[in-house]
C-alpha cells in the first residue's frame, strides 16, 4: 500500500496515530520519521536514500521503500530474464566467519523489512548462496555455483524445484536488503 497508494498510506497511519491507536511499527515515533512532522512529499523523497545519513533511520526506511519496488520489478519479469540479472552481497551487510569447531558464518544487516538490525546464523545453503554473490554474479551463474555442491543425479531430476528454492532463498535476502541488485547487469 505504501508503493502503490503511498497518500492513503501517510493519511491511515495519521488517523491511527491521532485516535491513539498504537502502531507495530515503532518507526514512526522517531522525529525523522514522525508522521505529525513530515509530510508525503518527505516520505517520497526518501526514496533518495543515498543523501541521507548512512545508517540512519530515514537512510534505511527510504532504502526498504527502494529495494521493495525493485524486488517487485525483478520479479515480474519472464524467468529467463531473471536468471540473467546479476546481483551482489549489499555494501551495508557484512559476513562473519568462524571455522572452529565447524564452520559458521552469520550474517550482519539492517533487515529492511523488519527495519532491525540483525544477526542471523546461515543454513547450509544460505552459506553457499552469500558465497556466491561476493561479487556480482548473474543469479544463473550463483544457481550453478550452489549446485555443484548437491548431487548431480537429484539436481537432475528436481533442477526446477531447486531453482526455485534458491530464487526463494534470493527473494528472502533482497526483501530483507543483504541482497543487491544490480541494475541493468545482464
Amino acid at each position: 500500500m505504501r508503493q502503490d497508494y503511498p497518500t492513503y498510506y501517510y493519511r491511515i497511519l495519521r488517523v491511527c496515530q491521532s485516535t491513539g491507536v498504537e502502531l507495530l511499527d515503532r518507526l514512526y515515533t522517531l522525529p525523522e520519521l514522525s508522521l505529525r512532522l513530515n509530510d508525503d512529499t518527505y516520505f517520497e523523497q526518501l526514496k533518495n536514500y543515498q543523501l541521507s545519513e548512512p545508517q540512519s533511520p530515514s537512510y534505511f526506511y527510504g532504502k526498504g521503500m527502494v529495494y521493495y519496488q525493485a524486488v517487485q520489478q525483478l520479479f515480474s519479469l519472464p524467468f529467463e530474464n531473471i536468471l540473467e540479472q546479476k546481483l551482489v552481497l549489499d555494501k551495508d551487510t557484512k559476513i562473519e566467519e568462524e571455522s572452529e569447531p565447524e564452520l559458521r558464518q552469520t550474517l550482519k544487516c539492517f533487515n529492511l523489512f523488519s527495519q532491525k538490525h540483525e544477526e542471523l546464523a546461515l543454513d547450509n545453503l544460505n552459506m553457499i548462496l552469500y558465497d556466491a554473490f561476493l561479487k556480482p554474479k548473474s543469479i544463473n551463474e550463483a544457481i550453478s555455483e550452489i549446485g555443484a555442491y548437491f548431487p548431480k543425479e537429484d539436481l537432475e531430476a528436481n533442477y526446477r524445484k531447486f531453482q526455485n528454492l534458491v530464487l526463494d532463498r534470493i527473494k528472502e535476502g533482497l526483501y530483507m536488503g543483504s541482497l543487491a541488485w544490480v541494475r541493468g547487469g545482464k
